[in-house]
């Protein structure tokens, strides 16, 4: 990541600041959980029917919005102090936790 721009500082790392490759790694990191870009997960099924001389397929796609990635980076770079700069310089996220569900609508009580 030595070509990436540096981000600044997250607002609470003052006192131990983040080195200048792992400010490079934050701007991937953010760059990463601020995309818009769309994965379509795709689903096929087959039913033959041999007697018919008969062969069915259905698809179906669902588009699902990827954020996030690995970060990769060698033992003792500082992955975690990049994630908890990650959390930190992070925009907050704007969830209104009263829609969500008590517990998951799988979850078996």
């Amino acid at each position: 990541n030595k070509r990436d721009k540096a981000h600044k500082q997250p607002p609470n790392f003052k006192k131990f600041p983040l080195r200048v490759e792992q400010q490079r790694s934050l701007t991937w990191m953010l760059d990463q959980e601020s995309t818009s870009d769309v994965f379509y997960e795709q689903e096929v099924a087959e039913a033959v029917l041999p007697a018919m001389r008969w062969r069915a397929e259905a698809r179906a796609e669902l588009p699902v919005l990827v954020r996030g990635g690995v970060l990769a980076d060698q033992v003792g770079y500082g992955k975690t102090a990049i994630t908890l700069g990650l959390i930190d310089a992070a925009p907050a996220a704007d969830v209104d936790f009263k829609d969500l569900p008590a517990q998951h609508p799988h979850a078996k009580s």
